[in-house]
């Protein structure tokens, strides 16, 4: 559910809804919920500089360096409000202006599909009956042999074509 639908459904609830203490209390929670939902960052993308300077002190992913960061955003002189990122990596220790150096900073470290992991292929050989098995659990599977080529192995379920494994990717990420 998207947040533009969260906010249709708080409308109709406010005008559906006879007033009373319980509904305007909950309500008023549910508009906090909302504007908590607004500030975080939709999944997958990376940190704006207005909310990294809200997060003073508190730990990054920094996805160029492929380490966590402590952001840091002092509160006057030269770089008052410039959001840094504060990491070691190899016994230094660096400070890097996020916007200067075009960061990508996260929450937490972006999802890394392997594919190798998710995807097997057919294997043809001449055993039982000629039905190919799966190169990853060794299923063998009639519906291949037929014709019907499993995009997915039945039993172990990895991708097994080109067309799975875009699917299976699209459904990964969300």
């Amino acid at each position: 559910m998207k947040i533009e639908d969260l906010e249709k459904a708080l409308q109709y609830f406010v005008i559906a809804v006879p007033e009373s203490e319980e509904q305007a209390k909950a309500y008023f929670w549910a508009r906090k919920a909302l504007a908590v939902l607004r500030s975080m960052p939709e999944v997958g993308e990376p940190l704006s500089l207005e909310q990294l300077k809200q997060m003073d002190g508190k730990p990054v992913w920094c996805e160029d360096v492929e380490r966590w960061a402590i952001v840091s955003v002092s509160d006057a002189g030269k770089w008052k409000d410039v959001p840094f990122a504060l990491f070691e990596k190899n016994g230094g220790r660096f400070e890097w202006n996020v916007e200067d150096r075009e960061l990508s900073l996260y929450s937490y470290p972006p999802a890394h599909i392997d594919r190798s992991e998710w995807t097997a292929e057919w294997i043809y050989d001449d055993c039982e009956f000629n039905l190919p098995k799966c190169s990853a659990c060794g299923c063998r599977s009639k519906d291949a042999h037929y014709g019907h080529k499993n995009n997915f192995c039945p039993k172990c379920g990895r991708a097994m074509t080109e067309k799975a494994w875009v699917e299976l990717e699209r459904r990964l990420r969300g």
